[in-house]
């Protein structure tokens, strides 16, 4: 995974399709957690539920996510 800034395009540059940015938003206590996926040009959000906050949740949240965009 590249920081906004090694990537080697203006953070603000908008003209690529398909570039994705990632956060996580974690509730009180560091209980529940939301993975949010932004797709940079379209400005297009995908919400991730997460049942626990760990590697292993976000890593199957981003697959269904992946899974359900079809491709080969």
């Amino acid at each position: 995974m590249l920081s906004l800034h090694e990537r080697g395009l203006d953070p603000v540059d908008r003209s690529v399709a398909g570039l994705w940015e990632g956060d996580l938003i974690v509730g009180p206590h560091n209980r529940p957690a939301i993975g949010t996926l932004v797709e940079r040009q379209t400005r297009y959000v995908k919400l991730l539920h997460l049942s626990e906050h760990n590697l292993i949740e976000l890593h199957a949240a981003l697959v269904r996510h992946c899974e359900s965009c079809g491709g080969p």
